[in-house]
């Protein structure tokens, strides 16, 4: 069934008066699509060159205005061309094919890298779209989730993408309603169809999914394992779907556990997160495919289905797509689906996270009050406004006041891996030289072994030798030199005590020997020799005691 409806194209304000065929595509989290054709001398004034004027057309804005007298129902649809094809044949001068797209397309400029940190998903988006064309694309960004967004990367992903991959994960509603880019719980008309009259056919279908499930995450800053138990409740206020969640998890057994390897930092945040993982997942239990001539409703509106010659409703729905078209003579016919309106989450394909490969990073924080050894970054890809947020490094061994502490310097080079390939986790891996940063210390035989830090303390352990060799900044040093040989040096003074007892060694050949008591003993010879003078000094008593005794 279709009806004459007054249908108006327009591009750059310029009126197609004749076409051959009209579709327009519309859904949620998709760009809408449109593809008219028309008679070559349409937009060409001469026909018999190719794209004389048409060409021109490439980047205009278009315009799809449709009104329904007898209903008293219209919508509008702004997008913009893409696309231009002239198709001859049979030696006619043939028909020009004008395709493009809702203005959301311009978001799938390229893929691109960029991070934010504690923001919330409104500012987020508001703060990404800032660099688009507002003339283009209109927006209204009001989200239901307003949780503060601890660490998120777009990587090597266009800006849809991206918008579409957040929405996505957390049910909110994302759709272009013909005038604007709506990231907001939907607010379209409401729209009376009766079945028989402008509602020619429809579907009501119901199916199970499972639902329940529970899901474990990890907090390292607390080092506490949180437990969400995902349940079937989805908002469904009809018994239809009521029906089919209770049948689904009766069915579905037994309850699946799974891991979440986001970071995240409360029980609440995997409960919230997960129970709309859940709410998604299910809310096309119960779906509705109808085809009508009715031209008033695109994604986000709600419908009111009516059987004829009663007040009873079948229910209300929203739509989440609708394909439309019109003929050359201007008859009008759409096909849509929709979901029970009292859902407040959209049926959404989760957009998959971009895998991220291990890459190095700089080094522009590494003193962590919060006592955990963790570093910040910046990568490569970053503005000098971004970073990353504090990174753990590997050590090899860490524990509670025991292991190994020792970490990057400021500007160093770092290599950095993601938990589970995901560009909004990293954790910091090891150091790495560079032709900047480079190692003095090796050798053909790879015999040194060596930790050295900023200052210039060293320790340097050579297995050829089987040496070790500890030295401060000023060259003071001690080495073992493998052979049974054990060298002290110090540069200006050297110093041995224990409790009250010292011997000082200076460098003008000066050594002191302090202490309470000082026994010198030797199994063979003691030889105390002076080329100056000789004092022995004791306030009470000197006593030389031997077998003999012979003074010179």
């Amino acid at each position: 069934m279709a009806q004459a409806v007054e249908t108006v194209f327009e591009i750059d304000g310029m009126k197609i008066e004749q076409f051959s065929s009209l579709r327009l595509s519309q859904g949620i989290y998709a760009h809408h699509f449109f593809r008219l054709e028309c008679p070559v001398e349409t937009v060409d004034e001469n026909e018999h060159t190719l794209f004389n004027g048409s060409r021109n057309l490439i980047g205009a804005p278009v315009q799809i205005k449709v009104t329904s007298e007898p209903d008293r129902s219209d919508f509008l649809f702004r997008g913009i061309i893409t696309q231009i094809d002239a198709v001859r044949h049979n030696g006619h001068p043939g028909n020009i094919i004008i395709s493009g797209y809702s203005p959301t397309i311009l978001l799938d400029n390229g893929p691109h890298c960029c991070s934010w940190e504690r923001q919330s998903l409104k500012s987020l988006v508001t703060n990404l779209l800032e660099s688009f064309s507002g003339d283009w694309l209109k927006r209204s960004i009001a989200p239901a989730y307003n949780e503060t967004i601890h660490y998120i990367v777009q990587y090597k992903e266009t800006a849809w993408q991206f918008i579409s991959r957040l929405a996505g994960a957390v049910g909110e509603w994302l759709y272009y309603d013909g005038k604007q880019l709506v990231l907001a719980p939907p607010k379209g008309r409401k729209v009376t169809i009766t079945y028989g009259a402008a509602l020619s056919r429809f579907e009501l279908g119901v199916q199970l999914k499972p639902g329940n499930r529970e899901v474990l995450a990890y907090n390292y800053v607390n080092n506490e394992v949180f437990k969400s138990e995902v349940g079937n409740s989805n908002g469904y206020n009809n018994e239809l779907g009521v029906y089919a969640l209770e049948k689904s998890a009766e069915l579905f057994k037994p309850q699946p556990k799974t891991w979440l390897s986001h970071f995240v930092k409360s029980k609440q945040q995997v409960d919230n997160l997960m129970n709309a993982q859940a709410a998604i997942q299910r809310s096309d239990v119960v779906r509705l495919n109808g085809w009508s001539d009715l031209p008033g409703f695109q994604p986000g509106d709600s419908l009111t289905i009516k059987m004829p010659g009663s007040d009873r409703a079948v229910g209300d729905f929203r739509v989440i797509s609708i394909e439309h078209s019109w003929d050359g003579t201007g008859n009008y016919a759409n096909e849509f689906v929709a979901i029970p309106a009292s859902l407040k989450t959209p049926p959404v394909k989760q957009v998959p996270e971009p895998y991220c490969e291990s890459q190095s990073a700089i080094v522009i924080e590494n003193y962590d009050d919060g006592e955990l050894g963790r570093v910040r970054v910046r990568f490569h890809w970053m503005t000098e406004k971004e970073r990353s947020p504090w990174l753990r490094m590997t050590m090899p061994h860490a524990g509670n006041d025991a292991g190994m502490f020792m970490l990057p310097e400021i500007g160093a080079e770092v290599m950095v891996s993601f938990i589970g390939g995901n560009a909004a986790r990293p954790f910091v891996i090891g150091a790495v030289y560079n032709g900047k940063a480079k190692v003095r210390f090796g050798n053909a035989g790879n015999d040194n072994k060596v930790i050295q830090t900023r200052s210039g303390i060293n320790i340097t352990m050579n297995d050829k030798e089987g040496s070790i060799k500890v030295e401060d900044k000023k060259g003071n040093h001690v080495q073992f030199d493998g052979e049974g040989k054990v060298t002290m040096n110090a540069n200006d003074k050297m110093e041995l005590a224990c409790g009250e007892a010292k011997i000082i060694l200076d460098k003008n050949g000066t050594i002191q020997i302090c202490g309470k008591k000082i026994k010198v003993e030797a199994t063979n010879e003691i030889k105390i020799t002076s080329k100056d003078n000789t004092n022995i000094t004791a306030e009470t008593l000197v006593e030389v005691e031997s077998a003999m005794i012979k003074l010179n």
